[in-house]
């Protein structure tokens, strides 16, 4: 997913004229995690990884996207399980 928002602040030419000072290669450009040149902090997990305690410098997280955070062994009950497995 964070190659995807990669290519977009890089090379898709509306983002790039409506938010000039937003798009182009950040400071930090890795596999993980990236800052872009607004100085925002975009960073993927994988699953069952741990988010407690993040920082930006001095800052908390404002916001945190997440998709398909629960697994099946993370669901109690069976019948959540299938529920999980449909919305999928």
């Amino acid at each position: 997913m964070l190659e995807a928002i990669k290519a977009e602040l890089e090379f898709n030419p509306r983002l790039m004229m409506d938010f000039p000072d937003a798009t182009g290669r950040g400071s930090i450009w890795n596999a993980g995690t990236i800052i872009t040149r607004s100085n925002a902090k975009v960073q993927v997990f994988g699953s069952g990884k741990k988010m407690r305690g993040l920082r930006h410098g001095p800052y908390r997280p404002d916001l945190c996207v997440l998709d398909d955070i629960e697994n099946d062994e993370q669901v109690r009950k069976p019948r959540a399980a299938r529920q999980v497995g449909e919305l999928a």
